[in-house]
């Protein structure tokens, strides 16, 4: 048994008097990154966790935080216990002391395997600079749950803290690097009063030229992947970058030709890292390679600034790996409780095609068929 002591935060206000010791704890941890900041997560908390459903796990060791577990649980047909900050965050991770990732790994577990409040266990973004999600499947292993670690998303990055040509890809091909050469000679011909931009701040107007892109210029607003396309997501945006902005940690790189922004970049500091959190460009200027030569001017000018590693974030999309060829991996981590509920959810899911058939062939009549549809649809959507 473990011998750290447990508190469970459900609300934002517990959590929030937690952030001293959380933000001294993550400087110190390999898992350290700008999603499990307390600014970043408290922000997120205030905007999007519901009353009661956060599980935030805190572990002390004789009055020291040496371990945060950031959970939420969403309630309906089935419980799922889930990382708080998501979709909003690329990547997350449970918080350990160094040293000290299996006692916290371990004392999570006997929590997980005593609680009868959950039903699936699914953490996704997990563990991209960290082997917690080993650690965690093989404590559930050991405490009788079966869990299993997937293959969740990728995160194609850049080395350029010893680049050579000026924060420039040094893999690039003498035709890479003429094609780049070539769209900026085009842009230039279109868009002759255009040029490369630097903000370090976020505000009403520029905020409202990267919502027009976003809502009816760019290629993600026809594909719907926009952020701004919903009210909530803005003004946590809009907050996020003001934060980050008073620290001096966000930039918004892109090609204005006034009055209007052609493409951006939003990235945010952390250490030294760039991460290109949003990117979009308008879709005017798609064939002529906008996009691309705003990504490499951005990179130049982290590499100016001293940075040694551009982050493209999450996503596989075609146009990273024409900057780069390596990147990181996240896993994703499923585990079901030993609960009704729980056996009733791993039977759905792991029979899904089976189950599907039989709802198709209206096997099972009346209400309880509407009632297994609702819920099966809800699992898989």
């Amino acid at each position: 048994m473990s011998t750290l002591e447990l508190t469970v935060i459900d609300s934002t206000e517990g959590l929030q008097a937690l952030e001293a010791p959380w933000r001294r704890l993550l400087v110190s941890c390999p898992a350290n990154d700008l999603f499990l900041e307390p600014d970043w997560l408290l922000l997120w908390c205030r905007h999007f966790s519901t009353p009661g459903g956060l599980r935030v796990l805190a572990f002390h060791d004789n009055g020291e935080l040496v371990g945060l577990a950031p959970f939420k649980i969403a309630h309906g047909a089935f419980r799922v216990l889930s990382f708080a900050g998501l979709p909003q965050s690329d990547r997350l991770d449970i918080i350990a002391a160094p040293g000290r990732e299996d006692e916290v790994i371990h004392a999570t577990t006997e929590w997980l395997a005593g609680s009868k409040e959950w039903d699936m266990l699914f953490l996704r973004a997990f563990g991209v600079f960290s082997q917690n999600p080993e650690l965690l499947r093989d404590a559930l292993h050991a405490a009788g749950r079966k869990a299993r670690l997937e293959e969740d998303s990728v995160y194609p990055f850049l080395d350029i803290a010893h680049d050579a040509n000026e924060g420039v890809p040094s893999h690039f091909t003498s035709k890479r690097t003429r094609e780049f050469r070539r769209c900026r000679r085009r842009i230039g011909e279109l868009a002759p009063t255009s040029a490369f931009r630097e903000f370090t701040a976020l505000d009403d107007d520029l905020a409202g030229m990267m919502g027009d892109i976003n809502l009816n210029r760019s290629l993600k607003a026809e594909r719907g992947e926009t952020h701004f396309d919903r009210p909530e997501s803005l003004a946590f945006l809009r907050e996020a970058s003001d934060l980050y902005a008073r620290s001096g940690r966000l930039r918004v790189y892109g090609y204005a030709e006034e009055p209007r922004l052609l493409s951006y970049v939003l990235c945010f500091v952390a250490g030294r890292r760039m991460l290109a959190y949003i990117t979009s460009f308008d879709k005017e200027y798609a064939a002529y390679g906008l996009g691309g030569l705003t990504i490499l001017d951005a990179i130049h000018s982290a590499w100016e600034a001293g940075m040694e590693e551009f982050d493209f974030m999450e996503g596989d999309e075609r146009y990273k790996y024409r900057f780069t060829e390596t990147e990181r991996a996240s896993r994703r981590l499923i585990c079901y409780n030993a609960t009704a509920r729980g056996g009733l959810l791993r039977l759905m899911m792991t029979c899904k095609p089976a189950l599907q058939r039989m709802l198709q062939e209206h096997c099972v009549m009346g209400a309880p068929l509407r009632m297994v549809r609702r819920i099966y649809q809800k699992i898989i959507s």
